[in-house]
């Protein structure tokens, strides 16, 4: 994998994940998470009644309080627009 940011997001995303199914009685401990649980991500919310920010935007939140400038949206975000375009199996 070429891009740090990107290697970055997802080792986070793997670390709440593995912290959430960790917990979870019912998934028995799961650890990792398969490219298809990514599109996930922007849709799992916070239960929480003041909040409804995504993992998604809580795993941003929290890297870019971490490392300035982790996203540079004009550059990094032309990327995922033309990887959004391509089935899973392709990336």
């Amino acid at each position: 994998m070429e891009d740090p940011s990107l290697l970055t997001l997802l080792q986070y995303i793997l670390a709440c994940g593995n912290y959430m199914n960790g917990i979870n009685k019912h998934r028995g401990g799961a650890f990792g998470f398969d490219l298809n649980s990514l599109q996930k991500v922007n849709r799992l919310r916070s239960n929480s009644k003041n909040s409804k920010k995504t993992l998604l935007f809580y795993v941003v939140e929290q890297l870019e309080k971490q490392q300035e400038n982790f996203i540079n949206p004009k550059e990094d975000l032309e990327d995922f627009q033309l990887a959004s375009k391509m089935p899973i199996k392709q990336i």
